[in-house]
C-alpha cells in the first residue's frame, strides 16, 4: 500500500471526513468533546431530509437528529466544485477570501496547470517529489474552523480530516490539521 503524506503525516485510504476535538488533558474527567463535520460531495441538500426515515436509529440518523444542520445554507458564488465549495465550508468565506477558485488553475510562473493543493515541498513517503506532486494547504489563503479550534485551545485540540480526495481532506483539515486520503496508486 502506498502512503500519502501531508505536513509529514501518513494518509491511509479512509472514506469520511472527520474533524475531532479532544479534551485539553487526557486525564480530564469530562468526556471528550467531539466536533464532526460530514461533507458529502455533490449530495443534494434535500436528500438527507427525504431519506431520514430510511436511516437506522444510530449512525447517520443519529448525527442528523442530535447534531446541527443548516437546512437553508447557500454559497455566495457560482463555482461550487470541490475545492471552492469545501474551502467555503471550512472557512466561512468565499473564493475571493480563501483563494480556492477551482480544483486546478493555470500558474503563469510555472507555465502549467497546478492542482489547488499542490505543494512540491511535501511529497509521499519514500520517494522524491516531482513537478505536480506533493500536497499541502499552501494555496488556502485563510484560516479554517479547524485551525481556529487548534489556536483557541493553545494547540490542545486535535483535528483529523479524512476523505477519498486529497483536496477535500487537506482543505477541510486546514493548515493545522492532519489530512488522510485515498490514493489510487496505493490500491
Amino acid at each position: 500500500m502506498k502512503i500519502n503524506m501531508v505536513n509529514g503525516v501518513r494518509a491511509y485510504p479512509l472514506l469520511l471526513l472527520l474533524c475531532c476535538v479532544f479534551p485539553a488533558s487526557p486525564l480530564a474527567a469530562a468526556p471528550a468533546d467531539l466536533v464532526l463535520l460530514v461533507v458529502v460531495d455533490q449530495l443534494r441538500a434535500d436528500m438527507p431530509e427525504r431519506l431520514h426515515e430510511r436511516f437506522e436509529p444510530g449512525g447517520f440518523r443519529y448525527l442528523m437528529d442530535q447534531g446541527v444542520r443548516y437546512r437553508n445554507a447557500r454559497f455566495q458564488h457560482a463555482n461550487s466544485i470541490t475545492a471552492a465549495g469545501h474551502a467555503t465550508l471550512a472557512t466561512g468565506g468565499n473564493a475571493a477570501q480563501h483563494g480556492m477558485v477551482a480544483n486546478e488553475w493555470y500558474d503563469r510562473s510555472k507555465g502549467r496547470p497546478v492542482n489547488c493543493v499542490e505543494d512540491e515541498r511535501y511529497g509521499e513517503t519514500g520517494r522524491p517529489v516531482g513537478p505536480g506532486e506533493g500536497r499541502s494547504p499552501l494555496n488556502l489563503a485563510s484560516s479554517t474552523f479547524s485551525d481556529e479550534l487548534v489556536l483557541a485551545s493553545a494547540g490542545r485540540s486535535r483535528v483529523f480530516s479524512v476523505s477519498i480526495k486529497d483536496r477535500s481532506a487537506i482543505i477541510l483539515g486546514g493548515h493545522l490539521g492532519k489530512a488522510y486520503w485515498y490514493s489510487e496508486e496505493a490500491a
